[in-house]
């Protein structure tokens, strides 16, 4: 079914003729009629009858007036209570001939166009006539095939032949099921995208006058392009655009009024088939002000999630426009680059690229970033291959964001902070102020996996290390390097400090030794006993299933924290209500699903078969001047104290701190983190 996109490529069209045998009709009645193809994880969303039991696709006729679009947005929220996203078409016509029902001696022409739709996640009220009412019409998803069978029985029944739709319906089941599901972007010369307040159509000649007299020098000063210097330069603008987009490779819009069709600007999805789409939008300088932008950017950002399954969008603005950068921030971007140009007009362009995350599909999925921590959220690309590895991270110091006025002198040293297993940076929130306050630069990642870091493919201790010292080769400054880990983190940490060679890093440049290393209730060698439940988890999809069914039972899955803190209960009311949130994202996540178990099994391998490696890096370390910090949560229930001696042996009196935070558990950064601050400055003040 799914054909390649061409250039004025023909509607697939349907004849049905269903007259009696000898039926001579003394007229005809036509009639117009627009009909949805939406499909949503494989099922169509139809309309059933509890009356008759038939499937029929949500639509009806066009009123003197309408466009088709509007049309059918109408009949899809009356019949379904969803609202129309994404449109395009018509894919299908199906011409029927048949006696009229209202007068059976004329005959009824009528032309169905479907259209490939699209439609919002939220349920609203039906607004049926009486005649659906009578029918009982009711929205469901259901399986093409299932339709096609159901409407197959209902045919060969009595009650079939008082149901005018049901051929063509058998006959669009049928067409359907001859190939893939179609989408909207096969066809995308007339692919419209809508949102409560704007249609993004087509760019298209009708849009001429408004672009050249819009697109002005004062709105392209930030911008590449140049304004045009005469109205045959803006059709030839839009005819190239117009060439794009009929491969799907670059679709330019026209944002436009919903109710009106006045324009508004206009937006670009380019490169639109890659794994991360180039945003690009700009809007008449009257309609500034009213959050137009935004609208159109998460409308075309939240339709590329669900269909072109991007996993972000990249969104270069010059760092002076700042109502443009709002809009990057305000939908989770965060700076991935920096870079000086010049525009096409001879303007200087001082640009930022954001990169902005994929809209989850599962709400639940998205992990908002902790208040605290919010201001000095970015991104690091890590050129991994085939894909890279978008790793997102707080960092106190961050140069694009410029959350506070810049440093006069330059910080006293940088702290790294990597959090543990199933965890993520905001595991620090109430640790990295403490620290930045005094003057540190701190930076918290998300390890590849977890949180919000992007990173295809499988997740081990590694991988983790080869973005820890990315992220050292990213802090490199003349300052002293301080690498803070938590749990699982701690290996991590030590991995990545020993040698290059261990984190198979292929940075251009070496990244610094740390100037010292903490290990929060974490690190390797150690001595701590693996119980029959924990090594469960390397026989395949058992853990897993466990780790799913919390799913369902979000109160089960917030006190599966307890262990990890001495009294999860004695947390602030804020912190409580925060992990609440996080652990249902993390339960949630099949990314961090496999993040988990992959690193845990790698991890359990290391620290089973491992010993010796540990322990010659740590001597190496040693030998170069590294100094170490061992701090343990005194009510610890996840690795024991006890469970550290190989570590502490190793690491000897010589060059080592030690120290136990009362009445904390295995996160003590979390319950007494003025306790771990303390402890860490005095590592990095006092050699």
């Amino acid at each position: 079914m799914k054909r390649k996109a061409r250039r004025g490529d023909p509607v697939r069209r349907l004849e049905i003729q269903n007259f009696p045998r000898g039926f001579k009709p003394e007229g005809t009645v036509s009639r117009h009629a627009v009909r949805a193809i939406i499909f949503v994880n494989g099922e169509l969303l139809m309309v059933r009858s509890r009356k008759t039991g038939d499937w029929k696709f949500p639509g009806g006729g066009v009123e003197e007036g309408e466009t088709p679009e509007k049309a059918l947005a109408r009949e899809i929220l009356e019949e379904t209570g969803r609202v129309l996203t994404a449109l395009s078409g018509p894919y299908l016509t199906v011409r029927e001939r048949r006696p009229a029902g209202i007068n059976p001696k004329n005959a009824l022409d009528m032309r169905s166009d479907y259209y490939l739709a699209e439609v919002g996640s939220e349920w609203g009220e039906l607004k049926l006539d009486e005649y659906e009412r009578e029918l009982g019409f009711e929205p469901a998803f259901v399986s093409p095939r299932r339709a096609l069978r159901e409407n197959r029985a209902i045919r060969g029944s009595p009650t079939g032949a008082a149901i005018p739709w049901l051929n063509r319906e058998i006959r669009v089941l049928r067409l359907l099921l001859s190939g893939k599901a179609p989408t909207p972007l096969l066809l995308p010369e007339s692919l419209a995208l809508y949102s409560e307040r704007l249609a993004l159509v087509p760019l298209s000649p009708v849009h001429r006058s408004a672009v050249f007299a819009s697109f002005t020098a004062d709105i392209a000063r930030f911008m590449y392009p140049r304004p045009a210097a005469s109205i045959e330069e803006t059709d030839s603008f839009i005819e190239s655009a117009s060439q794009d987009r009929a491969g799907g490779e670059s679709l330019q819009f026209a944002v436009t009024d919903r109710e009106t069709g006045a324009f508004i600007g206009c937006l670009g999805l380019h490169n639109a088939r890659a794994q991360t789409p180039e945003l690009g939008l700009w809007l008449a300088a009257e309609r500034h002000g009213k959050g137009y932008g935004k609208e159109a950017a998460r409308a075309a950002l939240d339709w590329a999630s669900r269909s072109l399954r991007a996993e972000g969008f990249l969104y270069p603005v010059d760092r002076r426009n700042v109502a443009s950068r709002k809009i990057a921030e305000g939908m989770g971007g965060r700076p991935l680059r920096e870079f000086r140009g010049r525009g096409l007009g001879g303007n200087e362009l001082d640009q930022i690229e954001y990169f902005i995350p994929s809209a989850p599909t599962n709400p639940f999925a998205a992990m908002r970033p902790a208040p605290a921590l919010e201001p000095f959220g970015r991104w690091l690309e890590l050129p991994d291959r085939p894909k890279p590895t978008r790793l997102f991270l707080y960092d106190s110091e961050s140069p694009c964001l410029r959350a506070a006025p810049p440093r006069s002198i330059a910080p006293k040293a940088t702290f790294i902070l990597v959090h543990g297993l199933g965890d993520e940076a905001d595991s620090w929130r109430a640790l990295f102020p403490l620290l930045a306050e005094r003057g540190y630069r701190v930076i918290a990642p998300d390890l590849p996996g977890f949180g919000r870091s992007i990173a295809p493919g499988k997740a081990t201790m590694k991988r983790h290390a080869r973005a820890l010292r990315a992220v050292m080769d990213h802090a490199r400054n003349a300052a002293p390097v301080h690498l803070v880990g938590s749990s699982l983190g701690a290996a991590v940490c030590e991995l990545a400090a020993f040698s290059p060679r261990e984190s198979g890093f292929s940075g251009s440049r070496e990244p610094p030794v740390p100037t010292s290393l903490a290990f929060l209730d974490g690190g390797l060698p150690t001595a701590e006993p693996f119980s029959a439940k924990i090594l469960a988890v390397f026989v395949p999809g058992l853990a897993e299933r466990g780790y799913r069914a919390y799913r369902n039972h979000g109160e089960a899955a917030y006190r599966s924290l307890m262990p990890y803190y001495a009294r999860l209960g004695s947390l602030s009311e804020a912190d409580q209500a925060f992990l609440r949130e996080r652990v249902m994202a993390r339960v949630e996540s099949e990314t961090q699903l496999r993040a988990y178990y992959a690193s845990f099994r790698d991890y359990l391998r290391l620290a089973l078969a491992s010993r010796g490696r540990f322990t010659r890096g740590l001597e190496q370390l040693a030998r170069a001047g590294v100094r170490f910090l061992v701090l343990w949560g005194s009510e610890d229930r996840i690795l024991s104290l006890k469970g550290s001696e190989p570590l502490r042996s190793v690491l000897g009196e010589k060059g080592t701190r030690y120290a136990v935070v009362p009445g904390s558990g295995h996160l003590p950064h979390q319950e007494n983190p003025a306790a771990v601050a303390d402890a860490l400055l005095q590592l990095a003040e006092n050699p």
